[in-house]
């Protein structure tokens, strides 16, 4: 009896050192996933900076024709 408790004992504490292993790998993936979502905002709205730009130059050459 005691000898099986201490052998799912130990089967539960491999679980969930490999719960625990896996945890940690889709922390790590969040973090990625948030700075490639920060990354690709900053992208954004530089892009759409450069949009209204060149929206202003067209507008304004449209003035001058």
């Amino acid at each position: 009896m005691q000898a099986n408790a201490e052998k799912m004992n130990k089967q539960h504490e491999v679980h969930l050192a490999e719960l625990q292993s896996k945890l940690e790998d889709q922390q790590r993936s969040i973090i990625e996933l948030n700075n490639s979502k920060s990354r690709l905002n900053a992208e954004s709205d530089d892009v759409a900076r450069q949009l209204e730009e060149a929206e202003s130059q067209v507008a304004q050459l449209s003035k001058v024709e």
